[in-house]
């Protein structure tokens, strides 16, 4: 959900962001319908913020505290740890029941526990556990180690000339080599 306009809903509940060291010029609020604003100290103008959504669909709210170094926070996460109880001890992460990272209203929100997030995921056709693949945008992979392995025999490549190849540095090789990282990967025969 989307909420932008400048008012107040009816029965929406505000509450301030508590950084652990002041904050610079402004106080932060946030509500339970999902929604952040700013609040200068000196004058009293409100300003609703939108946040910084990230990749996997997350708002972040970055807060601008005294010592000009700033804190980052999830706003479902401030929602959830604000208005949403906890049913166990070991629930740590604040979970969409809808899947829609934007809807940070409270009644979208639950926590849960590592595996019940994980239940709930592959439920939900989110994360399933038997097909999950590496990233293949990673730069290594068991084949690559084993080429690099076999051109590191080779005396013919220089270390420095095999690592700017593979896009690794120069100590990454070098871990490669003494079986310090891929240790497990087998050798090319």
């Amino acid at each position: 959900m989307s909420y932008n306009n400048n008012t107040s809903y009816w029965n929406e509940r505000w509450a301030m962001v508590k950084p652990e060291i002041e904050t610079l010029g402004k106080t932060y609020h946030f509500s339970d319908y999902g929604r952040i604003k700013s609040i200068n100290k000196e004058t009293g103008a409100e300003k609703f913020l939108k946040g910084c959504q990230l990749p996997q669909g997350f708002i972040l709210v970055n807060i601008f505290l005294k010592d000009r170094s700033r804190k980052r926070f999830y706003l479902h996460k401030l929602i959830a740890e604000e208005w949403i109880e906890k049913d166990h001890e070991g629930q740590s992460f604040a979970v969409h029941i809808d899947r829609n990272m934007e809807n940070n209203h409270y009644g979208n929100l639950k926590w849960m526990s590592q595996a019940e997030m994980t239940i709930f995921m592959t439920k939900h056709g989110v994360f399933d556990p038997q097909k999950r693949k590496r990233n293949p945008n990673y730069k290594l992979n068991p084949a690559r180690v084993q080429l690099i392995r076999k051109r590191l025999k080779e005396s013919k490549n220089r270390k420095k000339m095999i690592a700017k190849e593979f896009n690794i540095s120069l100590e990454h090789l070098k871990k490669i080599e003494k079986r310090e990282m891929w240790g497990w990967v087998e050798e090319l025969k």
